[in-house]
């Protein structure tokens, strides 16, 4: 009886992430516009507001971003919050270090080891490192586990992460 009860807490957990992560969406689903339809990214929303890059992720693509949510932007330090919420280029450097131009990856054609993407972050890059099937990203600032995957849009993919980058 007891594996029953557990087995149908982890269903019904299971479909709440997928229902909370799911954007609402209808018309012209951007990144941008996919992001605004998902509650838990309206810090994301509001940097890529601040640093000025709302045109840049509406545009062709594909991109790739790795998408901190609004729990990721709590954890962290308010020295750190007020420095990028003073210096929006700052901000903006951080933010085009989560977004890799030209590719929109999917989790499943990303290969086992190691590889290296080029950010839209002036001379950054990361590296995705793929084991046992579970991603991480890490750039010159950290590491993040991709959390949830494949959250697409009409020019690219997000995938949701543990960390900021």
């Amino acid at each position: 009886m007891k594996i029953y009860v557990i087995l149908a807490l982890v269903i019904i957990s299971s479909s709440s992430i997928d229902a909370c992560l799911k954007s609402s969406c209808t018309q012209d689903c951007n990144l941008v516009n996919t992001l605004v339809g998902i509650r838990q990214f309206s810090s994301l929303v509001a940097s890529v507001k601040t640093a000025g890059l709302v045109d840049v992720l509406v545009g062709d693509g594909p991109f790739t971003v790795f998408g901190p949510t609004d729990e990721v932007f709590k954890k962290l330090p308010e020295s750190t919050k007020a420095a990028l919420a003073s210096d929006p280029q700052a901000l903006k450097t951080v933010l085009l270090r989560h977004v890799i131009p030209g590719k929109m990856i999917m989790s499943k054609d990303i290969p086992d080891g190691e590889t290296v993407l080029e950010t839209t972050a002036p001379g950054e890059s990361v590296t995705v490192t793929k084991r046992n099937g579970r991603v991480m990203v890490t750039s010159s600032s950290g590491t993040a586990i991709v959390v949830y995957p494949d959250v697409t849009a009409t020019n690219g993919v997000i995938h949701i992460v543990s960390d900021v980058i």
